[in-house]
């Protein structure tokens, strides 16, 4: 389930993703997406693609939902 959870974060929402989680851990997984862009409507848009693609998928599953915006310096 989290493997392909991941694969269709990838394709459909063209997304840096990882099982960031205890992977000894058979009952919880953690999941980290990554999204590069010139501007925050377009990351969020992608992220909010990926929230709802995940929460469609595993519709019982997902617990918690954190984004957390970093900015670099130009």
């Amino acid at each position: 389930m989290v493997r392909s959870l991941c694969d269709r974060l990838r394709a459909r929402c063209r997304l840096a993703v990882s099982e960031t989680g205890n992977p000894e851990s058979l009952r919880e997984a953690e999941i980290s997406v990554a999204a590069v862009g010139l501007g925050t409507t377009v990351v969020s848009a992608r992220l909010q693609a990926a929230r709802e693609l995940a929460v469609r998928l595993c519709p019982s599953e997902i617990s918690d939902w954190e984004i957390e915006w970093v900015e670099l310096d130009r």
